[in-house]
């Protein structure tokens, strides 16, 4: 078996339904249980809201990655996370609080053996109803989620 291969990350993501964009932070490693297959760690600030209103999501996936060239790589993943609603209570936008369950496919391109760009798209489904401001009428997200998603890993 290989030796698990870490790598942290940052980028930015955007949601398809209302696109604005907001930053994301990853840590992971490949090659954890078995050859192709890792976990990681997905942080999301100012999902389903502006990025001032601070909503926040974490997220874990299992991930299984597949070689498709020298330097290019897929990956699809399945997991679950929690998104705390944060200072969007008060703003006029029916977002999320609670856990949800998610999917996302990848490419990487690895720029040199430490460095990797990355771009992805996520599917989060939420399993509670979405929290409404009283009094307010605004945007409603459905209970599934679409994102898309760019940046670097570097690996360790």
């Amino acid at each position: 078996n290989p030796m698990p291969s870490p790598y942290v990350g940052a980028g930015i993501f955007s949601e398809i339904t209302k696109p604005r964009f907001a930053p994301r932070v990853i840590i992971g490693a490949d090659d954890v249980f078995l050859c192709n297959f890792g976990v990681r760690l997905t942080a999301d600030y100012g999902r389903q809201s502006k990025i001032q209103e601070g909503t926040f999501g974490v997220a874990g996936h299992a991930l299984y990655n597949i070689d498709l060239a020298d330097r290019l790589g897929a990956y699809v993943g399945a997991g679950a996370g929690y998104q705390v609603l944060g200072g969007a209570a008060n703003h006029p936008h029916n977002v999320y609080d609670g856990p949800f369950a998610g999917a996302l496919l990848g490419l990487d391109y690895d720029i040199t053996n430490l460095m990797t760009v990355f771009a992805e798209g996520t599917l989060d489904y939420y399993f509670n109803d979405a929290y409404q401001t009283p009094g307010l009428v605004s945007f409603d997200y459905d209970k599934l989620y679409p994102t898309l998603g760019v940046g670097m890993k570097v690996k360790f």
